[in-house]
């Protein structure tokens, strides 16, 4: 890091460390320099636009059926930033043939994402976002992957930096997170941070806050990207803000990279914390606008499908199969009858029903012998939750 480019007063958060400077980001919570006008108007229409996609979500007859999807879609993304690169059909493939799918190295990386984020979502009703927790995420991340062998779930013991590349020495690192014996301050106070609600703080700007200092802090060796993405999450449930898990912004992270590590940085060099929580806000804003629009079509498309079966025989069976194909995308006859706890001929029924009724269709690459079928418009709408999504307004 060039200490050249932190403003005067923040150049105190330099260390000399062997080869480079570190940084020692400030505890939070920050100064009011935050607080401006366009923050606070970028602050309430991101509440605006997370209530009415909470909202959204509760008035479908049962949420459940667009998490699991809606879970693999951000999962995708997050791990594509992190230069992992799998397709959701990929990963619902292993997940609906597990037996027979060779596991891919990177399908298994975006499924010890889900993992840690389900975890994580099943721990904090019961308990906090404490170190213990953050620690036992990153341990379900980054077992057995690459760069899995650097001690998932410790607090890094060795420097670390971020580049441009892998390959690129910690002199010409773009950012120089604090040295390890720095760490158990920042973390402590990170984590009381997280877990003191504050009626000074909006939650939104705080979930901003808190996300930036992570990544500065960078606490282990590998995957802190991902885990810091992975707390957005869970602080959006456990603090009642969203009822299901419906918002994810890595796709608007991933197509606004450059933005996104720029203003953290910035967050560092300069105290800029402004300009990131202006930046962070609105993408909860667009990706809360383009949730709620994919439930609703979600919402309207299982309409038409029980348009197309609530004259045939055995209709309810039929419409558990279809919530089937809505939780899943990918389905077996074999995980119809069980699921649905039905007998072979009968899942095969419903399965050839759903097919002729254009609901489902077979996988061009599967074989007559373990056949998967796809709903290939659900697939289509969960695109959208993938999709990566410019900035629209700006920081001026």
């Amino acid at each position: 890091m060039n200490p050249e480019s932190f403003a005067r007063e923040y150049q105190d958060q330099l260390v000399k460390i062997d080869r480079a400077w570190a940084c020692i980001p400030r505890l939070l919570p920050p100064a009011n320099n935050w607080l401006t006008g366009k923050v606070l108007t970028a602050s309430s229409k991101a509440e605006r636009a997370v209530g009415e996609l909470n909202s959204a979500g509760q008035h479908i007859h049962n949420p459940y059926l667009l998490i699991r999807p809606f879970m693999r879609a951000e999962a995708v993304v997050s791990s594509r930033i992190e230069g992992t690169i799998a397709s959701l059909p990929d990963v619902l493939l292993f997940e609906a043939t597990p037996q027979t799918e060779p596991q891919k190295p990177h399908v298994r990386e975006i499924v010890n994402y889900v993992d840690a984020l389900e975890s994580g979502l099943a721990a904090v009703p019961e308990q906090p976002i404490d170190l213990p927790l953050i620690r036992a995420l990153h341990k379900t991340l980054m077992s057995g992957v690459r760069r899995g062998e650097k001690n998932p779930g410790d607090i890094r013991k060795k420097q670390n930096w971020i580049g441009a590349t892998e390959v690129t020495p910690i002199e010409q690192a773009r950012y120089v997170p604090p040295p390890p014996e720095r760490l158990n301050e920042l973390l402590e106070n990170y984590v009381s941070f997280f877990n003191t609600p504050t009626d000074d703080i909006p939650v939104l700007i705080r979930l901003a806050m808190q996300h930036c200092q992570f990544e500065a802090i960078h606490p282990f060796a590998d995957g802190n990207g991902r885990i810091g993405r992975v707390l957005i999450v869970l602080q959006l449930c456990r603090e009642k803000v969203l009822s299901r898990p419906l918002l994810y912004l890595s796709p608007y992270f991933e197509s606004n990279r450059a933005q996104y590590n720029d203003f953290m940085l910035e967050v560092s060099t300069k105290g800029a914390w402004a300009e990131w929580i202006r930046f962070f806000l609105e993408g909860v804003e667009q990706r809360a606008n383009i949730s709620g629009e994919v439930i609703d079509q979600l919402r309207d498309l299982r309409a038409v499908y029980w348009e197309k079966i609530q004259s045939a025989r055995n209709s309810a069976l039929l419409l558990r199969a279809i919530d089937l194909v809505f939780s899943e995308v990918l389905i077996t006859t074999a995980r119809v009858a069980s699921v649905l706890k039905i007998s072979s001929a009968r899942a095969l029924a419903v399965v050839e029903k759903l097919q002729q009724e254009s609901i489902i269709s077979l996988r061009s690459t599967d074989k007559q012998r373990n056949r998967v079928f796809q709903g290939v418009e659900i697939l289509n709408l969960l695109d959208k939750i993938g999709a990566s999504q410019p900035r629209i307004s700006g920081v001026s």
